[in-house]
């Protein structure tokens, strides 16, 4: 991905290929991830999607749409890592006459809303607080994601830890009647005056005309623009806490989260992410054959990372008088990969698994900018050829001694 810095806080980072049939723009605002600001953030997207000063309504919106051939627009607000990104996003069928338009539709989007008497229209405003409300009152209808949810929130913001990497991506319902077509119209256009813009661009495109394009489209000031957080893996240790939150559900949901000190710009992360493919990354991994299969003790079982704060997490559904358990198993598969080691045919199959992962982004437009877009956000420039390389060249003891590396810092468990 190629990065150019366009002036007045506008950067264009283009992928040029043919191999798609569409041209996929993703426009970002990115800004910290703040208690004061989650909430108020995530409401903007959608109010400003659903019409503008040119396209007054979201059926006017559809038709400038199908003009542009069944052109596809969206916008969303997106947690990553600790910032909170407005994410608007067009894919348009890879025919030069569109091009201009669509980003011309897309400026007037997000530049251009529609405003009455300095603040949104009310009826927009108050829709989108009412979806956002039942969103956030339904979390908890998804008792595997709530339990993720309040893992993080545990492991990382309340008692005082305040990392915001902890706080809820959508933001709150205590904050929604304070909120007003007023105060959020104010809160949009601090944004423009203090966040930079980045517009990521996959297609055939030629890198010139849409350089000038987006120039001419785009280009704006931006005074003091916020600071960003640097994502980091670097941790305070803290003794092991556990939660316990009864629903009195038929199924209990068991949520560990572990600091690994990892960075997610460093050749130990490659390293991590072998040693979790093979703890519990997927239906050959430990985890799954001899906690779920062999021991019959879980419903399911798997393990991830969050890159931008080295944590690995580990979830699973099991029954409640199981939960020590379903902990000691694991605890058992973390020191076994440690001091007994892996072997070469399991590493090998972790590394063609996440080959396999890593080569499927790039056959999707959408997946090939959300994957250039986080490299980006972490100054990293290795594109998906050499993240396998660097994967490849992973040891067995290496994978080893970051089992060892592994701190169980929260057990949520929901029952």
């Amino acid at each position: 991905m190629e990065t150019i810095d366009i002036g007045g806080g506008l950067h264009l980072h283009f992928i040029n290929t043919d191999n798609f049939k569409t041209t996929a723009i993703c426009a970002l605002m990115r800004r910290p991830l703040l208690r004061d600001e989650v909430t108020v953030n995530t409401l903007l997207p959608g109010i400003l999607t659903r019409g503008c000063a040119s396209y007054p309504s979201l059926p006017d919106i559809n038709r400038a749409l199908e003009e542009l051939y069944g052109a596809l627009l969206n916008g969303q607000s997106v947690k990553k890592g600790e910032e909170q990104i407005l994410q608007f996003y067009i894919d348009l069928i890879d025919r030069e006459e569109l091009l201009p338009k669509g980003l011309e539709l897309l400026r007037q989007v997000m530049l251009e809303p529609l405003v009455y008497e300095n603040g949104f229209d009310r009826g927009y405003t108050d829709s989108e607080k009412e979806n956002l409300r039942n969103s956030i009152t339904g979390r908890s209808n998804n008792k595997k994601e709530y339990a993720r949810y309040r893992a993080l929130e545990e492991m990382c913001w309340n008692n005082r830890r305040n990392e915001p990497f902890g706080l809820y991506g959508d933001g709150f319902e205590e904050d929604l009647d304070g909120l007003d077509n007023y105060n959020l119209f104010q809160q949009y256009q601090n944004i423009l005056n203090t966040t930079s813009l980045d517009i990521a661009v996959v297609g055939n495109v030629n890198k010139d005309f849409l350089t000038d394009k987006l120039s001419s489209l785009f280009h704006r000031e931006s005074d003091n623009p916020a600071a960003l957080p640097k994502p980091s893996g670097q941790y305070e240790t803290r003794e092991r806490q556990q939660i316990d939150e009864d629903q009195d559900l038929a199924q209990g949901k068991i949520c560990f989260g572990f600091r690994t000190g990892v960075e997610p710009v460093s050749d130990e992360f490659y390293k991590l992410m072998c040693m979790n493919e093979i703890l519990g990354g997927g239906g050959s991994s430990r985890l799954f054959i001899n906690v779920r299969e062999k021991e019959n003790l879980c419903y399911y079982i798997n393990s991830f990372i969050f890159r931008f704060k080295g944590i690995m997490f580990v979830e699973s559904g099991v029954e409640a008088e199981q939960f020590d358990k379903a902990e000691e198993l694991l605890l058992q598969n973390i020191r076994a990969i440690h001091e007994e080691g892996v072997s070469q045919e399991e590493l090998e199959g972790a590394k063609t698994s996440l080959t396999k992962k890593f080569r499927s982004i790039s056959d999707h437009p959408s997946s090939l900018l959300n994957f250039y877009i986080g490299q980006k956000m972490l100054g990293d420039e290795n594109g998906i050829e050499e993240f396998i390389e660097k994967i490849n060249r992973t040891s067995r003891d290496e994978v080893c001694d970051m089992a060892g590396r592994l701190h169980l810092d929260t057990v949520y468990r929901l029952k």
